[in-house]
């Protein structure tokens, strides 16, 4: 199934080429490694999420953007939200994703508070979370070392193998040969 028709268009001073997206597909969207595309790339997420519609781009399903935990304010330092509890209050208990991050990692318990994860398990909980509720999704790296980016990676792999789609937003051509179509990205001068 068609999921995304994406007509090629300039966002935030970034030539973005034509693309579509379909179920069983893992297209990653290589940005230029500076500050401006930062702002061009999350304007993306936006877009491919659904919360602009400009003329150019047709989603014919929705995609999900996978967001980190943010838990603001005094609550977060006296009563940091655990594992389980982010879960049960965020997450699709029937899906099989559910549960998925306690078998990443022993340490990585229903118990354990959010306040105390790193990069890497912080972004794989929410990888899971979303894929609780969507199995097709926009993710980016930002903020996971290349260890747990090839991890995340392979976790989006088995999701997009069982059905699902995938659109990852980077600034690195590490997943060149890993993926459906690669697209680049391009500033305009």
């Amino acid at each position: 199934m068609l999921l995304v028709e994406f007509s090629e268009q300039t966002i935030l001073n970034h030539h973005i080429p034509a693309f579509t997206l379909f179920d069983g597909e893992l297209l990653v969207i290589r940005f230029p490694h500076s500050p401006e595309a930062l702002d061009a790339r999350r304007m993306m997420k936006q877009l491919l999420g659904g919360a602009e519609s400009p003329p150019g781009v047709v989603l014919h399903a929705p995609l999900a953007v996978v967001t980190d935990h943010s838990q603001l304010g005094i609550r977060q330092r006296w009563f940091p939200e655990t594992i389980g509890q982010h879960l049960k209050k965020n997450a699709n208990p029937a899906s099989p994703y559910y549960d998925r991050i306690y078998q990443v990692h022993e340490s990585l318990t229903p118990a354990r508070r959010i306040n105390t994860l790193a990069g890497n398990p912080r972004r794989q909980l929410a990888l899971f979370k979303t894929l609780s509720w969507n199995d097709r999704i926009v993710f980016s790296l930002e903020g996971v070392d290349p260890i747990g980016g090839e991890t995340i990676f392979g976790f989006v792999q088995e999701a997009v193998a069982k059905g699902g789609a995938a659109i990852l937003l980077d600034h690195c051509d590490e997943f060149l040969d890993k993926c459906t179509r690669f697209v680049v990205v391009k500033p305009v001068s």
